[in-house]
């Protein structure tokens, strides 16, 4: 069986209380599973369910298939033919192989199909130095750790010279030594020297402070062994800087200073256009004037909650390794939600939806597309400078960023690819959205659900409430509706991010379960929990066995980086054929990137691939251990259209006209600005910030003409704050999003998509007579090539619809000329136009 899919379950379903009849189909029907992982799940319901006790046979079918796939299982691992640990021989000739046959492919590439770069650089592994964790001492010799946990290092050099070296970024290193002085020795000129307290006679304390990331001398010339150390770590003051802090900002000031010097006489020095554009004609490098390597880009004191200390920011050049400076790439080929790891800042969720965009490829790239040439990409990126597409208040926006990252000598500290840090998609990715936010700060703040939607452009829907509902002793139905609709999301491609508890409200030890498994949940004689508290997963499918009345979901692992090192001890257990833990060893992400080296993959490696970091679960399990979560309606091979519009005196200045030629499925969204910009005299955005005042209630009304009566219209659809309900009333809704999912029939007569605003709000807030929206139309068929035809208009201030009833309120004769700005996606371009 393809572990991709769980087999389907006959027709008919069996009923239990014919035993002998239903147990031989059972019997059939358990030995046509071939997944191991899926057969455990079945042997665990089967015991744990009391009306299916009677089925003592089809359970030892099931146990003894189980031992023979673990042998067979044990010694396929041994002979290197299944992924083993790391260091297996026959794994490690697998991917050469597979990674030659790659390579051969890509010599064939142009450079002008070689759009990011993928295919110039080298395949070799990045040469990682495990022994430190930020960087290395500045001199060589004897290291050996202070604390067990590392963090200080003691190094003795060739001429006995003892130093001292801080490997954090946020600690202070206090370390103390007792020594009686001969006066031969030499001791730093900056140590503290006093008497040692109850002490030798002649004997002195010395004491140090190092700083982080820094290697400081101590004491040298004592001709013998220093007596044992005490050292202490201090976390930094809030307004500490560091002094690589201080290089960095004379480092990047010099480079502005460089660049502007070059700029023409005539050009603004403050320009962000007219900069970039120097810096690629003199090669000069690019440094984000709008969102600068400083402090105030971490942390903004007036208006950002999480606090961020002040960090170094780096170029790759400046923590890669000499030699492979020049291998720096966005992607190097391979895009994974495996290759997506959190740093020390408290954004799951932004890494989460990070991971979750890295499930298409295709898109990320899109992403990163330059929005005039390959060539112009090729050229700016040369120099430091990257474009990232994101939706800021429903419109996709171009956001420009440069390659510094806060970071230490080894590489980015926060989101980063975690098994290279030439692979740089991920910290540009995280730094764009915080530049869009201003700040790394806001991006801790961010919601799940309107991040994945920043990413992709799709609207999206909350299942926290239906999960809640569902996972309730009495929420049976709840539980099964939720199933199907779920099932539907998956049948139609769309993402669903689910999410566990926190640490602090999650009570997950205290979860009454019957799972053999329980690490799942809990820790186990130190071992991790299978699923980390607070984190995000992901559904990928859904299964329904009909004779066990079995409900089963595939959950996505993105967190394999932070569990692989229990994964051996995983494997230990009875649950030998997890592939939790397990890293792809050559992500299928290569298909974005050239079809020749997706077809260079056999099936059987693809089908390994798409295993590994998942898992198949039952249904009421996973309701017991997620807390909520919701689905991105990410329909790929849709239409985007989105245009922008504004309520001016509490009535929308446009509608939509759709005129459906044959039926049309799509979905419709009105956004309001939630990042408020801050703009300097040459239009550059100095600053944004998340809207917190209060949000303006607003709703769509589909509307189409009554029937016989092209005078009178009716009500199609009325949007709520559920994208798959329509409100029986006018209803309001309170969010920066309003989304409903429409059907349009063929017809004739066209239906009026009408943006509304709640009166009240106008009468409570007088000065909001300018509220921008965006109005954004998700179609299943494109428009203007015959099907489908939307036309932009106007509706009067004293039509009808604006007093909650429909009647003769859009004129067709009479029409207002009028200048709007549209963007159009489909596939792999934008179009931006303006229409009258």
């Amino acid at each position: 069986m393809n572990p991709k899919r769980v087999p389907s379950a006959p027709k008919k379903s069996v009923s239990v209380s014919n035993v002998d009849m239903s147990e031989e189909r059972l019997i059939d029907f358990v030995r046509s599973v071939s997944d191991p992982e899926v057969l455990h799940v079945i042997y665990d319901y089967l015991r744990e369910k009391p009306e299916l006790h009677a089925f003592e046979q089809t359970r030892t079918i099931c146990n003894d298939l189980l031992m023979k796939k673990e042998r067979i299982l044990g010694g396929s691992v041994c002979s290197g033919s299944e992924s083993g640990p790391p260091g297996s021989s026959g794994l490690v000739t697998e991917a050469t192989v597979e990674l030659n046959e790659l390579s051969h492919s890509a010599e064939e590439i142009p450079s002008e199909e070689d759009e990011f770069d993928d295919y110039s650089c080298n395949d070799m592994a990045y040469p990682f130095d495990t022994k430190f964790q930020f960087g290395e001492p500045s001199v060589s010799g004897f290291v050996s750790k202070v604390f067990k946990e590392g963090m200080l290092y003691r190094i003795i050099d060739d001429n006995g010279d003892y130093y001292f070296y801080n490997d954090t970024v946020r600690h202070i290193m206090m370390v103390r030594v007792r020594y009686v002085l001969k006066g031969c020795e030499r001791v730093n000129e900056r140590a503290i020297v006093s008497d040692a307290e109850g002490g030798r006679a002649g004997e002195k304390e010395i004491a140090i402070a190092v700083l982080p990331e820094e290697t400081n001398f101590m004491i040298g010339g004592i001709g013998g062994r220093l007596p044992p150390v005490s050292a202490k770590a201090v976390l930094t003051p809030d307004d500490f800087i560091s002094t690589s802090v201080k290089r960095c900002i004379t480092v990047v000031n010099e480079e502005i200073a460089a660049a502007r010097k070059a700029l023409g006489q005539w050009e603004k020095a403050t320009d962000q256009a007219v900069f970039l554009r120097s810096c690629v004609r003199k090669k000069q490098r690019f440094t984000d004037l709008t969102f600068r390597p400083c402090a105030k880009s971490l942390y903004r004191a007036e208006m950002d909650l999480v606090k961020v200390p002040t960090l170094t920011w780096r170029r790759p050049e400046h923590y890669l390794h000499l030699t492979q400076v020049g291998e720096a790439r966005l992607f190097r080929g391979e895009i994974s939600c495996h290759l997506v790891r959190q740093g020390d800042l408290l954004n799951h969720t932004v890494v989460a939806s990070i991971a979750a965009v890295a499930l298409s490829p295709d898109h990320v790239r899109w992403m990163f597309r330059h929005p005039v040439s390959a060539h112009s990409g090729k050229q700016e990126r040369a120099v430091g400078a990257f474009t990232v597409r994101l939706v800021r208040n429903g419109w996709w926006t171009t956001i420009y960023v440069d390659n510094y990252l806060p970071a230490c000598m080894k590489g980015p500290l926060f989101a980063r690819c975690p098994a290279d840090p030439r692979r740089l998609w991920v910290s540009l990715l995280e730094k764009a959205y915080a530049k869009s936010l201003g700040s790394y700060s806001t991006t801790c703040i961010a919601d799940l659900m309107e991040t994945i939607s920043a990413f992709t452009g799709y609207p999206f829907r909350y299942i926290t409430a239906s999960w809640q509902a569902a996972k309730k002793e009495t929420g049976e139905v709840e539980a099964k509706r939720l199933f199907v609709y779920l099932q539907k999301c998956i049948a139609a491609g769309f993402l669903i991010a689910i999410f566990t508890p926190t640490e602090e409200d999650g009570n997950a030890s205290e979860t009454d379960l019957l799972r053999l498994r329980s690490s799942r949940f809990r820790p186990v004689n130190g071992i991790m929990p299978q699923f980390l508290p607070g984190r995000v997963y992901f559904i990928t499918d859904a299964a329904l066995y009909k004779e066990l009345d079995l409900r089963m979901v595939r959950l996505k692992n993105p967190w394999t980086w932070e569990s692989q090192c229990n994964a051996q001890a995983e494997r230990m257990k009875r649950w030998k054929y997890t592939a939790w833990y397990d890293q792809p060893d050559m992500s299928m992400s290569m298909g974005g990137a050239s079809i020749r080296m997706a077809n260079a993959l056999s099936r059987e490696k693809t089908s390994k691939d798409e295993r590994k970091g998942t898992m198949w679960i039952q249904w009421d399990e996973a309701l017991r251990a997620f807390e909520g979560g919701g689905v991105c309606y990410t329909a790929w091979k849709w239409q985007q259209y989105r245009v922008r519009g504004a309520f001016l005196g509490g009535y929308p200045a446009l509608a939509l006209e759709i005129v459906a030629h044959a039926k049309v499925e799509g979905y419709l969204t009105l956004t309001l600005k939630s990042v408020q910009d801050h703009f300097d005299e040459n239009g550059n955005v100095s600053n944004s910030f998340l809207t917190r005042g209060e949000v303006c209630p607003t709703t769509l009304t589909v509307a189409r003409a009554s029937v016989g009566q092209r005078d009178k219209f009716e009500v199609a659809a009325r949007a709520c704050d559920d994208i798959e309900c329509l409100a029986g009333k006018l209803t309001f809704v309170k969010a920066s999003d309003v989304s409903i999912k429409a059907s349009f029939a063929k017809s004739t007569q066209p239906y009026y998509v009408i943006p509304q605003m709640d009166p009240s709000y106008l009468r409570c807030h007088p000065d909001a007579t300018d509220i921008p929206f965006v109005l954004s139309f998700l179609s299943d068929k494109p428009a203007g090539l015959g099907d489908l035809e939307v036309r932009f208009k106007t509706v009067s201030p004293t039509c009808a619809v604006f007093q909650m009833r429909i009647s003769s309120c859009l004129d067709r004769q009479k029409r207002s000329r009028q200048t709007i700005s549209y963007a159009e996606r489909a596939g792999s371009r934008t179009r931006r136009e303006s229409a009258s």
